[in-house]
Parts: C-alpha cells; structure tokens; sequence
C-alpha cells in the first residue's frame, strides 16, 4: 500500500514540474503581455502592479516601455492591477524644512488608477490585457 502511496505522489510531482505553469511558489502563475494606453497614448514609461486577490501569493511588479509591458509570474486568477507613471513638469519644488529643491512631477493616469487600480482574471501560463486608462 505504501508503494501505491509513493508511485501516486511520484506522478503528481512529474505532472506539476511538467505542466510549467506553478511557480515553484505553491500557486500557478502566468506571463502577462499587453498595452497601456492613457486617453489613447501609450504610455511612455511607468510601473503597474499585479497583486492577487484570490490566495496570499507575492505582488509582481512590470516596467510599462513605450506602452508595452510583459510581467513574469502573475499569480493565475483575480487580480488587482496599479499603475504609476509620472512626467516632470519643468517646475522645481523646495521642501520647507530642509530647503532641498526637487522636480515637480505629476500623474500621468488618474488617482483611481494609482490607488484602487483595475480588477483583471488571469489564466495560467501565458494571459494578454490591453489597459485603455484615462488621465482624470
């Protein structure tokens, strides 16, 4: 009976290292390609982050180049995506109490994007999203 046992653990192991969609994490994740496009412009750089909804997996952040993005093992199932992209305004801005001058930068997407972002079901292995996100 415990041979049956151990042939039976021996195949499920061959069988997840096969499939190639678990990430080694406990969860099957998947590669997620798309655009981001802000009022119908692509975005020119910025980040976005995958954080899952459905289990306690780790967040996965993606570089937004020239409106394209691939993120590498997004958690499979409901998502939340944020993004961040900014762009300075030529302004500088001094901080009053150490009187250090920085550039003004302001959002390129709105505030919802930022903070709420967009809620997205992502299947395993290989997903596309195109983000059409709005400046106000």
């Amino acid at each position: 009976m415990t041979m049956i046992y151990f042939r039976l653990a021996a195949i499920v192991l061959v069988a997840v290292g096969v499939s190639g969609c678990w990430s080694g994490l406990g969860y099957p994740t998947a590669t997620v390609e798309g655009e981001v496009t802000v009022d119908g412009k692509p975005i020119p750089h910025g980040t976005m982050t995958f954080t899952p909804l459905q289990i306690a997996g780790e967040a996965v952040t993606a570089e937004i180049d020239n409106g394209r993005y691939t993120a590498t093992g997004v958690p499979a199932g409901r998502v939340r995506v944020s993004f961040n992209s900014t762009r300075e305004t030529g302004r500088t801005i001094t901080d009053r109490e150490t009187g250090e001058t920085f550039p003004e930068v302001v959002h390129l997407v709105a505030p919802r994007f930022v903070s709420q972002g967009v809620e997205i079901s992502v299947a395993e292995e290989k997903d596309e999203h195109d983000f059409q996100l709005t400046a106000k």
